[in-house]
């Protein structure tokens, strides 16, 4: 056996020449760790607290100033149990079998079916935590309602209120139940049923949507069997009429757009800067604020209409300042 030093703080190879037929060196490096002002071998010891503690196994951990397997303890706190049926709460180690953690507090089970309640505990199958307080279940549909009780079969809790169900689709307005079948909130009013199929709320009324408009908080009625719209509270045939800047205007074609409170046909017009200007077929157009030019030998700069350079031109910074 030869021992070879390779530098490096305390990194030693133990290299075997009994076996010259094996392929590379065995070698066993072991690097020494720092703790405190002594150092430690971490194969075999551990730093906890900076003292080194001897170890067994490869689990090893420390629980403040000592040292513990992890595979068979856990760490409370500073305080070391056995892993097997125990827990921790906060710093405070318990039996997980007859025992539980309620907000941080260790308390007594109270049977199978444990739950907490706050810091208590209580019996999920027999009891119920309202708000922060164990109520006995009286009847099993039993729910709460802030820190009371009530039976689910014949009552709701409508904001913290428990009132009496409105039939058997029942829901609430605010504070009161009403039954969905026939009747709907709007705007946290119980108002009847406007059509039982397309009914909608248009504010605190309701309306129906095959007959009528909800526009602008008003309900319209669909006078004509045309596809209408709202512009405000007014309504317009969609085929002929449109809606700008909150005015009907009529169509000006198929391809028909606003321009401001007016209607301009895209196809033929522009709209620049709120006014409506024809374009040309020779040459196409372009606005440059409420002006068009030809856009092959002209350009806009800074919103000033100048002459091209050449295909490949650019604005420069001049021109938008001269």
């Amino acid at each position: 056996m030869r021992f070879v030093w390779l530098g490096g703080g305390a990194t030693f190879e133990a290299l075997s020449r009994q076996n010259y037929n094996t392929v590379g060196v065995r070698a066993r490096r072991m690097t020494y760790r720092s703790c405190g002002e002594v150092s430690y071998n971490p194969t075999s010891s551990i730093c906890c607290a900076d003292r080194v503690i001897r170890i067994s196994g490869f689990t090893s951990s420390c629980c403040g100033a000592k040292a513990y397997n992890t595979r068979y303890g856990r760490c409370c706190g500073d305080k070391i149990v056995r892993k097997s049926g125990s827990a921790c709460c906060s710093s405070q180690p318990y039996d997980k079998r007859v025992r539980m953690c309620c907000a941080g507090k260790v308390v007594d089970k109270s049977g199978f079916t444990s739950a907490c309640c706050g810091s208590k505990s209580y019996n999920s199958r027999t009891q119920l935590c309202c708000d922060g307080k164990v109520v006995g279940r009286s009847v099993p549909a039993l729910a709460c309602c802030g820190s009371q009780t009530y039976d689910k079969k014949f009552r709701m809790c409508c904001g913290n209120k428990i009132v009496g169900k409105s039939g058997f689709t029942s829901a609430c307005c605010g504070l009161q139940s009403y039954n969905t079948r026939s009747k709907m909130c709007c705007a946290g009013k119980i108002v009847g049923k406007s059509g039982l199929t397309s009914a909608a709320c248009c504010g605190s009324k309701s309306y129906d949507t095959r007959r009528q408009l909800c526009c602008d908080g008003k309900v319209v009625s669909r006078s004509v069997p045309a596809p209408l719209a709202c512009c405000g509270s007014q309504t317009y045939n969609k085929r002929f009429r449109m809606c700008c800047g909150g005015k009907i205007v009529g169509k000006s074609g198929f391809t028909s757009a606003c321009c401001g409170s007016k209607s301009y046909n895209s196809r033929t017009q522009l709209c620049c800067d709120g006014k409506v200007v024809g374009t040309s077929a020779l040459a196409p157009l372009a606005c440059c604020g409420s002006q068009t030019y030809n856009k092959r030998v002209r350009m806009c700069c800074g919103g000033k209409i100048v002459g091209k350079s050449g295909f490949t031109s650019a604005c420069l910074e001049r021109d938008f300042y001269c």
